[in-house]
C-alpha cells in the first residue's frame, strides 16, 4: 500500500520547498501484463482512492460501459464521500473538538458505513446482472433490485444523520473562526483562464480558486488530449518531473462540484474553501440519494490515439491511452501504451496529490501570495495550507535549520 509523505522544507526566511513523494514503480509491476492483471494489482497499492484507481483500469480496458459504469459511478461517489468525511475529521482534531478516541471511533463507523454501501452496490450490479440472463416474467429479479435501492437509501440516510451530528453548525462555527488568523484573499485578476487539468470547463483566478462553468464533452477530450500529447513527451519519466505547473498553469483543481461562493469583491480563500467543501458533502450525499449524476463523462473520461515510442526495446506508434476519473482531491489520471498484443508497454498513473502539491503548483501559489499581502508566513499557516489541500496525505514540515543538521548527522553516520 503507497502513502508516502509530502516534505515541506521552510528556511528561514520563510521561503518554501516542496519534496514530492517517492513515485511507485508502476512501469516495472506492470510491463508485459494485461490490463485486466492490472486492474488486480493497481487498488491494493493505494491507500486512497482505490475504487477510483479500479475505474480508471477499467475504462482504459473498456470494461466500464452502460450499468458497470453506473454502478461504479456509485461505489466511487461513495469513495470520494468517505474521503471528505475523512478530511472533515482532521478539521475536527485541529481545532482541539475531538480527541484522539474519538477520533478512531468515528473513522471506524464512517470505514464500516463505507463497505457496506460497497457491498450495496456490487450486489445491485450482480443482481442486474443475473436479471438480463432471466427469460419470461420472472419478477423475482426486479423485486430483489427495488429492495436493495431501498437499503441503498437506508445507507445513504445513515451517513446524512451521522455526518449532520458529527459536524453541526457548532463545529462550522469554532473552524470558520479558528481559521480566520490563517486567511487570506484571492487577488483580483483580468487574467481569467480556462483551466487545462480538469473535466470542467472553468474559469480560473490567479491564486487557484475556481469559477466552475457548464462542462462539456468536447472540452473533456480536449483536456485528455493535451494530458495524451504530455504523457508522448514525458511517458519516460517519472510524473513528479513532467512540467505539472506548466500543463496546468499552475494551478490545482481541488474540488469536483460547483459551489455558489457568494459575491464578495474580495473572497477569503481558506473560509470559502472550507465552505466549498461542506456543500461538496451535502451535494455528494443529495446526488446519490436522488441518482442524478446528468453527465457521466464529467466523472468518467477516456481517450485513445497513437502515441510515439522509442526504447531501447520498441520504436514506432502504438496505442495510447488516458483515462480521467473524478475524485475528492481532483482528477486522476490513467496513461497507458500497449502493444500489439495488448500487453503494457508503458503505464504512468498522475493522482491529485502530485498536482496539488508540485513543486509550483497551487500550494507554491498561495505561499507567494502570503507574501505578497504582508502575511506571516509561519509554520502553523503551512500546516493549515496543507490540511486544506488534502487532509487524507501525511505531511512532514521541517525548518531549514532543522533539516540541515539531519543532514549532517546522517553524514557522520
Amino acid at each position: 500500500m503507497f502513502n508516502q509523505q509530502i516534505g515541506l522544507i521552510l528556511d528561514q526566511k520563510g521561503d518554501l520547498t516542496i519534496q514530492p513523494r517517492g513515485q511507485l514503480p508502476i512501469d516495472r509491476l506492470l510491463k508485459g501484463k494485461t490490463l485486466a492483471e492490472a486492474e488486480s494489482v493497481i487498488p491494493g497499492l493505494f491507500s486512497l482512492c482505490g475504487e477510483a484507481h479500479k475505474s480508471a483500469v477499467k475504462l482504459l480496458s473498456g470494461d466500464l460501459v452502460e450499468h458497470q459504469a453506473q454502478h461504479s459511478l456509485w461505489v466511487v461517489q461513495g469513495e470520494a464521500l468517505r474521503e471528505q468525511l475523512l478530511s472533515l475529521l482532521q478539521w475536527q482534531s485541529w481545532c482541539l473538538l475531538i480527541d484522539a478516541r474519538e477520533q478512531l471511533e468515528a473513522k471506524k463507523w464512517l470505514l464500516s458505513w463505507f463497505n457496506q454501501w460497497k457491498q450495496s452496490c456490487q450486489q445491485a450490479l450482480s443482481e442486474y446482472l443475473e436479471s438480463t440472463l432471466v427469460k419470461g416474467n420472472n419478477i423475482q429479479p426486479q423485486l430483489a433490485r427495488l429492495q436493495l435501492a431501498e437499503k441503498q437509501k437506508q445507507l445513504l440516510k445513515e451517513c446524512q444523520n451521522w455526518y449532520q451530528q458529527q459536524f453541526s453548525e457548532s463545529f462550522w462555527s469554532e473552524c470558520l473562526n479558528k481559521v480566520q488568523p490563517f486567511d487570506f484573499f484571492e487577488e483580483s485578476s483580468g487574467l481569467r483562464r480556462h483551466v487545462a487539468q480538469d473535466a470542467k470547463s472553468a474559469v480560473i483566478s490567479g491564486d487557484g480558486l475556481e469559477s466552475p462553468q457548464k462542462s462539456k464533452s468536447g472540452d473533456v477530450q480536449s483536456l485528455l488530449h493535451q494530458w495524451l500529447v504530455c504523457y508522448q513527451d514525458y511517458s519516460r519519466f517519472p510524473v513528479t518531473d513532467w512540467p505539472l505547473a506548466q500543463i496546468d498553469q499552475g494551478l490545482s483543481c481541488r474540488f469536483s462540484y460547483p459551489v455558489k461562493l457568494g459575491n464578495t469583491k474580495d473572497k477569503q480563500i481558506i473560509t470559502n474553501t472550507l465552505t466549498q467543501l461542506r456543500g461538496n458533502v451535502e451535494q455528494v450525499i443529495q446526488q446519490l440519494l436522488e441518482n442524478s449524476f446528468s453527465e457521466m463523462e464529467s466523472y468518467f473520461s477516456l481517450l485513445e490515439t497513437k502515441v510515439s515510442i522509442n526504447s531501447e526495446l520498441s520504436c514506432g506508434e502504438r496505442s495510447g491511452r488516458v483515462a480521467q476519473v473524478m475524485t475528492a482531491r481532483g482528477p486522476l489520471l490513467h496513461f497507458v501504451t500497449l502493444d500489439q498484443n495488448h500487453q503494457i508497454l508503458n503505464y504512468k498513473i498522475l493522482a491529485p496529490t502530485e498536482r496539488n502539491f508540485a513543486v509550483d503548483g497551487v500550494l507554491q501559489r498561495w505561499w507567494q501570495l502570503l507574501a505578497r499581502q504582508g502575511k506571516t508566513r509561519s509554520r502553523q499557516q503551512l500546516e493549515v495550507l496543507a490540511l486544506l489541500l488534502d487532509a487524507c496525505v501525511e505531511v512532514n514540515i521541517a525548518e531549514a535549520e532543522i533539516a540541515e543538521v539531519g543532514a549532517e548527522e546522517a553524514g557522520r553516520e
